[in-house]
């Protein structure tokens, strides 16, 4: 499950989510993809929503610029994939 919400101390949009079932394996990484607009592209963001830095994969959520970042609709959920599969798309 993902859910974002504004962060306005951080001026962003915080993604959080929930940890996908593990099997009692580690999660070592995720894949953030934000979705542009009403079109089938999505690209990572990988400066200040990296799914590898192990900060980000600890606390389960980032913090994206709403500036420059974002897709023209915010209410585009972003996909996030998990070692495990897909937690949301």
């Amino acid at each position: 499950m993902v859910t974002t919400e504004i962060d306005p101390a951080a001026g962003g949009m915080k993604i959080m989510w929930v940890e996908p079932h593990d099997s009692g394996e580690a999660v070592m990484n995720y894949t953030i993809m934000i979705k542009h607009g009403d079109s089938d592209t999505y690209e990572t963001e990988m400066i200040s929503c990296n799914g590898f830095d192990a900060t980000v994969v600890a606390n389960k959520y980032c913090v994206v610029p709403m500036v420059g970042t974002l897709p023209d609709d915010p209410m585009n959920p972003p996909s996030i994939t998990g070692s495990y599969g897909y937690v949301l798309e």
